[in-house]
């Protein structure tokens, strides 16, 4: 019923639906809910869609709502409206551990964005402390932060991190992350000091 709902939209329909399946004492599953997020993101309703995160979740015995809080972080970033994320995240009722990888990517890429890959290399740093490894995309996109702001040294040092991370347990490097540093390098006037570093 909310796919038929969704598309093509019916807000209204949509919204008064959730709304009785929130009151209702059956558990209403959270994909259920993402799937709304998305298809009212996508049909500009973005009203509508952060009321059925704050206010239709809440009232509904969903027990975990990663995936629409995943959703909207998501439908934010996409807007290019980084500080709301960081506020819906920030908010009472926002989980952000239980968002694991594909959500703390999310986060660290708004921090990167925001020219921030200090706030970027925490949330790094605090991944081993939800039990979540760090994948190619969270190398990939600390790279760009660091390449984009010029930070150089850390860069070097996360290429460093990311080969001991290879030579312990394995991880799937991506030929984006190497590309990155060696564009930033070739691009820096300090080529030649950093050459060495890298066993050139």
């Amino acid at each position: 019923m909310v796919d038929t709902l969704s598309s093509p939209l019916r807000h209204h329909l949509l919204l008064s639906l959730l709304h009785q399946m929130s009151l209702d004492s059956a558990p209403v599953r959270d994909p259920l809910f993402s799937r709304a997020i998305i298809a009212l993101e996508r049909a500009d309703h973005h009203a509508d869609a952060l009321f059925v995160y704050r206010r239709l979740i809440p009232l509904s015995n969903c027990p975990s709502s990663p995936l629409s809080l995943l959703s909207l972080l998501d439908a934010l970033v996409s807007r290019g409206l980084l500080l709301s994320a960081i506020h819906l995240l920030l908010s009472p009722g926002s989980d952000p551990s239980c968002l694991v990888m594909p959500g703390l990517n999310l986060l660290i890429n708004v921090a990167c964005r925001l020219r921030r890959p200090d706030l970027g290399i925490q949330a790094f740093a605090a991944i081993r402390e939800l039990c979540c490894y760090h994948d190619r995309d969270t190398y990939r996109i600390l790279m760009k932060g660091h390449y984009d702001t010029g930070r150089l040294d850390d860069a070097v040092h996360l290429l460093y991190s990311m080969l001991w991370r290879i030579s312990r347990k394995g991880c799937n490097a991506n030929v984006v992350v190497y590309r990155t540093l060696l564009e930033a390098l070739c691009a820096a006037t300090t080529w030649r000091e950093k050459a060495p570093r890298m066993g050139g």
